[in-house]
Parts: C-alpha cells; sequence; structure tokens
C-alpha cells in the first residue's frame, strides 16, 4: 500500500482506488458524476439547489514544458489542498482531468460560491507568487435548481470555463 494510505484498512483502500484520485486525492471523475446524478434527483422535491463550480489552471501546458511534468504534478496536489482549504465538510471535490477541478456545492447563494471562488484565487496567487512564477486560476460556477442530465450541467460550467479563457484569464465566470 501507498505511505499515505497506511491509516486506512483493506476495504477502506480499495474504496478509496475506486472513488479517488490518486494524484490529488479527491474524488475521481466517476464518482463525481455519481454524487452529482444522486443530488439532482432530490433537488425538485426538496425544493433546494447545487451549484457546480470548475477551476482550470491556466497556462498549465506552459508550467509543464517550462518546469517538467512532476512540478505540475504537485502544482495540482498542492492546488487541492488550497482547494479544500475554502470548502466545507459538505461540499465536494474532484479532479475533473489533467487541471481541472470540479465542485459540487449544496444550497449556497450566489456571493458565498462567488466568494469562495475568490479565496481559491487569491489563496493561490499568494502561494505561488512566492514559490513559482505567477499562476492563475480560470473558475466558472452555476446554480442547478432543477433536475437536468449531468453532462449538461457540467458542460454549463466547462463552457464559463472558456468564457473566462477568452475574456483574459484569471476570471471569476457564472
Amino acid at each position: 500500500m501507498n505511505e499515505k494510505y497506511n491509516h486506512l484498512t483493506k476495504k477502506e483502500f480499495i474504496l478509496r482506488l475506486e472513488t479517488a484520485d490518486r494524484l490529488t486525492s479527491t474524488l475521481n471523475k466517476r464518482y463525481m458524476i455519481q454524487k452529482i446524478t444522486e443530488e439532482m434527483e432530490t433537488l425538485e422535491e426538496e425544493n433546494r439547489w447545487i451549484s457546480l463550480m470548475m477551476i482550470d489552471v491556466d497556462n498549465f501546458k506552459k508550467l509543464n514544458d517550462r518546469f517538467g511534468h512532476l512540478a505540475g504534478d504537485k502544482l495540482l496536489e498542492q492546488l487541492a489542498e488550497v482547494i479544500r482549504k475554502n470548502l466545507s465538510n459538505e461540499d465536494l471535490l474532484a479532479r475533473w482531468g489533467g487541471d481541472k477541478f470540479l465542485i459540487m456545492l449544496k444550497n449556497q447563494n450566489t456571493d458565498k460560491v462567488q466568494q469562495k471562488a475568490y479565496n481559491i484565487q487569491d489563496e493561490v496567487k499568494d502561494f505561488y507568487n512566492t514559490h513559482f512564477e505567477e499562476i492563475t486560476l480560470s473558475i466558472g460556477f452555476a446554480h442547478i435548481y432543477k433536475p437536468a442530465q449531468t453532462r449538461k450541467a457540467i458542460d454549463l460550467v466547462n463552457k464559463l470555463i472558456c468564457i473566462a479563457k477568452t475574456s483574459g484569464k484569471n476570471k471569476v465566470v457564472f
């Protein structure tokens, strides 16, 4: 077993392998899709909503090209920790792939979600300005009030990321 999983029982370790991203110890994409789908099934009947927030590292390829993939991996591990520190216990964080993360937040208004996004951007900027060149994040989020296809909801926040990137990067779009 990997050293960082020594505290887990065999059953917990197997569950971790099935649900977690090995690099960042966040949820994996497949498990996050399952959790979002489960949440969407109860939105209307319980009169609540979820918010989906996607985070993308600006110019990640340049960082990998300049410092190497090990540095890129280390950045992703550290970024996952920064994001985690800004989330509540109810929020779910997944590595979506490459340099993207997806967060599911429950019943949080626009101001609260937006503040979390800005806090994450600020912490990343403060940390990486002292350790690397400037690292910035493009972030998109949307509220989902009615059951929808999970993929369409995720596509929506991915499109918001594209808007953030094409409008100058280092932005929060909702």
